[in-house]
């Protein structure tokens, strides 16, 4: 329901082009990622079409728990991702914690609560997403409990297997299972810009912290 709606408020560039809506889990660039892949439209009567399938008819109560430093709520993300929600009868209540206890009931399966966060892989490949996100015995990222054996095994295939062909066949079905079963709501990647001089030659960026690597720069006079 959420993937149907989180369209109305994400143009193809946010943040003035420092970030990008994100259409899939993947970013552009990683292994199985596929630029053709549009996931669902802002659609808020389908959204609750969905709700109404689902056995809520009327309005739905769910919590949302901030802290000082939650930069989704101090950002002015959290009340328009509210006002979306409000539309197709889903009322979040915000409440205040220290960021300690915001998070702790994620750690139990069924915590009934909304949350968002950002990932960052550690090292460009796609199974830096999938296997922390979806893996039965990943703990990295506490919330979602969404997995399966047949998931596993996938993601067990895909990061055992040296075949780079296999490896992008099975992260492109996984991409496209996390947006036809939404676990996750996918909001925009940021993107990481470099500024050089005209006379720095050499510089080059890297997909892996850190993002530029300066022993093979020189300047030209």
């Amino acid at each position: 329901v959420n993937h149907a709606i989180n369209r109305g408020r994400i143009n193809e560039r946010v943040f003035a082009g420092l970030g990008v809506a994100a259409k899939s889990l993947l970013p552009p660039g990683l292994l199985g990622y596929d630029e053709n892949l549009r996931g669902l439209e802002h659609d808020p009567e389908r959204a609750r079409a969905l709700m109404r399938q689902a056995g809520y008819s009327g309005s739905v109560r769910v919590e949302y728990r901030t802290w000082d430093t939650d930069e989704f709520n101090n950002s002015g993300q959290l009340p328009l991702i509210i006002e979306d929600l409000a539309a197709i009868g889903i009322d979040v209540n915000v409440t205040k914690h220290s960021a300690v206890d915001a998070r702790k009931p994620l750690t139990r399966p069924g915590h009934g609560l909304v949350f968002c966060g950002n990932w960052y892989a550690d090292f460009p490949d796609s199974d830096n997403f999938f296997y922390i996100f979806f893996h039965s015995d990943a703990h990295s990222v506490p919330g979602f409990n969404f997995h399966s054996a047949e998931i596993d095994a996938q993601i067990v295939e895909a990061r055992r297997s040296n075949d780079s062909e296999r490896r992008a066949e099975i992260y492109q079905q996984l991409n496209e299972m996390v947006v036809r079963e939404a676990p996750l709501v996918t909001l925009f990647h940021e993107r990481f810009f470099v500024l050089q001089k005209p006379e720095v030659r050499g510089l080059r960026t890297s997909l892996a912290p850190p993002p530029v690597r300066y022993h093979q720069t020189w300047i030209e006079e």
